[in-house]
């Protein structure tokens, strides 16, 4: 027995000396993290608990260490970020995208009652490393810098959440700790949330404990206007959902079925590209499931002297086009996620634009322009193909000259002129539709008088599309051009 115990021993001081060791190594990987910034390769992915609790702690100290003046700043800058957005809850916004960036398939938002009032995110995505660690701590910091594939920017989009409230936590084994104002501190590991948050898959958990007066009736609200719109041009995550964990029957979700790819040959802008097609199938909430949209997108060659501001640009840049099968939903701009603009048509527009630090619009940059004006060439491109596929749905593809949206003058100017105007072009040259004895061109068949168009009301737009889908399947001939049709 006395010999069982002094193995027992042994064993304890070796455990001992190993968990030193690990944390050690934590603390040498967050100076070397600190002096090779933004080199994060090297950055390994599955650590132990004492690396990690090493490389919080050391890092937390590293941040103390510097003269008080930088300390300021970064409190100055911290304030800053969390009053960037005038929207209160801009901040589930970032959330999803970094999510998507991330790689994860869904996020999950709940509101708990506890001592305090709290605010969870959590994602299935790419656990947190201690590279994400250093850009979660200072503002203005990001991993992401040099992707230009990635949606997120300037490094303080996390930092949004922290006008709802805070110290903000994070959990993702490993890594377990509170963002002070200063300096992460360390933090017992969150505890399992049933059908929220499951420390053992490794996902990652972000609480904001909420500011007293912060209306929370506002949340489910805030969730629903992102809603299904939010997943139509996002790379990875298929399902939103929202909760109240003191409240049965609260669960909102909103989710999508993304059909197999279809690759069209299309000529966009003198550019001969692949085109890919598919489905999106809306599977929640239950009032909007089956509805249908058509997705296309493919990527643009950059010109050369092009360059986004402040996030690395690529040699190609992404487009993307969704098409409502339900005439009377709004589209909207996004940059992967929707921006507040608006679109009063069935068409929603994606592509890598520059948008001001709050996301509350986009720049007047001949960037963003030059997007706009390739959008509507795409627009133009997938309108062909669709009257070639369906001529009966194709006009949901066109976008009318009394269609605009809520923005800035010179968006508005910018999206009659490069994406409506540019879409009709392409139209009025290469379409042509089946008539009773040939094809013939558009200008043949369809028309819209000034004074009607101007007169349209939603309702009647969408009756326009349907009325013309109906003449295009009926095969109608040049004399006959349907009074309801499209310009």
């Amino acid at each position: 027995m006395a010999r069982r115990s002094k193995k027992r021993g042994v064993y304890s001081a070796l455990s001992a000396s190993s968990d030193l060791s690990r944390n050690m190594e934590g603390r040498q990987a967050a100076e070397k993290l600190c002096d090779s910034w933004p080199d994060t390769d090297w950055v390994p992915h599955n650590p132990s608990l004492e690396w990690a609790q090493g490389a919080i702690a050391e890092f937390a100290e590293i941040i103390r260490r510097q003269p008080s003046i930088f300390r300021a700043s970064q409190r100055g800058a911290e304030v800053g970020a969390s009053m960037l957005s005038p929207r209160p809850f801009q901040g589930l916004s970032e959330a999803l995208q970094n999510a998507d960036d991330l790689g994860a398939s869904e996020l999950r938002i709940g509101l708990r009652h506890s001592l305090r009032q709290e605010l969870l995110i959590i994602h299935n995505g790419k656990p947190v490393s201690l590279a994400h660690l250093g850009a979660m701590v200072l503002p203005w910091l990001s991993t992401k810098a040099t992707d230009d594939e990635a949606s997120g920017r300037f490094g303080i989009g996390q930092k949004t959440l922290k006008s709802l409230g805070g110290p903000l936590e994070m959990h993702c084994a490993p890594f377990h700790f509170v963002m002070l104002d200063e300096a992460p501190e360390i933090v017992e590991p969150a505890k399992f949330v049933k059908g929220v948050y499951d420390p053992q898959l490794r996902e990652t958990m972000l609480i904001v404990p909420l500011h007293a007066d912060v209306d929370v009736s506002g949340i489910p609200d805030a969730v629903e206007s992102l809603g299904v719109d939010s997943l139509k041009f996002l790379r990875h995550i298929r399902r939103l959902s929202y909760v109240d964990l003191d409240t049965p029957g609260s669960l909102r979700s909103y989710s999508i079925h993304v059909e197999p790819v279809r690759d069209v040959e299309a000529v966009v802008n003198a550019v001969t590209c692949s085109v890919r097609h598919n489905g999106l199938i809306i599977q929640e909430p239950k009032e909007l499931a089956g509805l249908k949209f058509d997705r296309y997108w493919t990527e643009l060659p950059v010109t050369v002297g092009e360059a986004r501001r402040n996030k690395a640009t690529g040699k190609t840049t992404p487009l993307g086009v969704c098409v409502s099968a339900d005439l009377h939903l709004d589209g909207a701009l996004h940059d992967r996620i929707p921006l507040p603009i608006e679109i009063a048509s069935p068409i929603s527009l994606n592509a890598q634009f520059d948008p001001d630090g709050a996301r509350s619009t986009i720049l007047a940059t001949k960037w963003n322009k030059r997007r706009l004006a390739d959008l509507g060439h795409l627009l133009g491109a997938v309108a062909l193909n669709a009257f070639e596929r369906e001529p009966a749905t194709a006009w949901t593809h066109v976008p009318l000259t009394t269609e605009t949206l809520e923005a800035s003058d010179w968006i508005k100017s910018a999206f009659a002129q490069d994406v409506v105007e540019t879409c009709h072009k392409r139209l009025r040259s290469d379409l042509r539709l089946p008539a009773r004895t040939a094809k013939v061109e558009l200008s043949q068949i369809v028309y819209e008088e000034v004074t009607l168009s101007r007169r349209r009301t939603r309702a009647h737009r969408a009756d326009a599309r349907t009325t013309a889908g109906s003449c295009a399947a009926a095969s109608a001939a040049p004399t006959d051009p349907p009074s309801g049709s499209r310009q």
